[in-house]
């Protein structure tokens, strides 16, 4: 029999003891709830603050964890102290057992707003259909449009487009330099 394990060990860094402690009762408080209505809530932590000025708090899942709850709490304490920080959690899909398609991973970007995830075996199978199809490529195709919009109107009114987009010209225009170098690297690649 093989064992699955979804591990992680991330730091939030710098906290005074009180966040520490107002985010260890957050993640007490939603187990406790979590355990009440019959689901798992248990991000394993630790943090020490005796003597402290500021603490780590420790985050990690030595056989099994859900990055989402972490993500969560880390959230949460964000929009509680009103932090503007951004913050990463990495983790691994490992199993005991050299079993074909049961190794992965997986990351998340938090900040107080919102939580990007990245899934390894989902971005594999995006990146394969992008490979496979450059129409359905974002990066590509925005950047092709941006070139052929410069190469081919006339009057392009890059103020007016810096202006409606909150930018300063010489930002438009980097941005159009930025797309240009997307496109000359999709074009090389497509003839490599």
């Amino acid at each position: 029999m093989a064992n699955n394990y979804l591990q992680f060990s991330a730091v939030l860094p710098g906290l005074t003891p009180e966040e520490a402690a107002w985010l260890e009762t957050y993640l007490e408080e939603k187990t406790e709830k979590a355990e009440k209505d019959g689901d798992e809530y248990f991000p394993q932590f630790e943090y020490s603050s005796e003597g402290a000025e500021t603490v780590d708090f420790w985050f990690r899942a030595e056989e099994s964890g859900d990055p989402s709850q972490v993500a969560e709490a880390v959230q949460a304490f964000f929009k509680h102290f009103e932090k503007k920080d951004t913050w990463s959690l990495t983790w691994a899909a490992t199993c005991s057992k050299m079993r074909v398609d049961e190794f992965s991973g997986g990351a998340v970007v938090v900040t107080s707003e919102e939580a990007r995830y990245l899934s390894a075996g989902s971005w594999v199978d995006e990146q394969a259909k992008l490979i496979k199809d450059k129409w359905e490529d974002d990066t590509v195709q925005f950047a092709r449009l941006l070139c052929e919009l410069v190469a081919n109107v006339e009057d392009l009114k890059l103020e007016e487009v810096a202006k409606s987009m909150d930018l300063s010209l010489d930002e438009a225009k980097e941005l159009f330099d930025r797309a240009h170098t997307a496109w000359e690297k999709a074009k090389e690649g497509a003839r490599g």
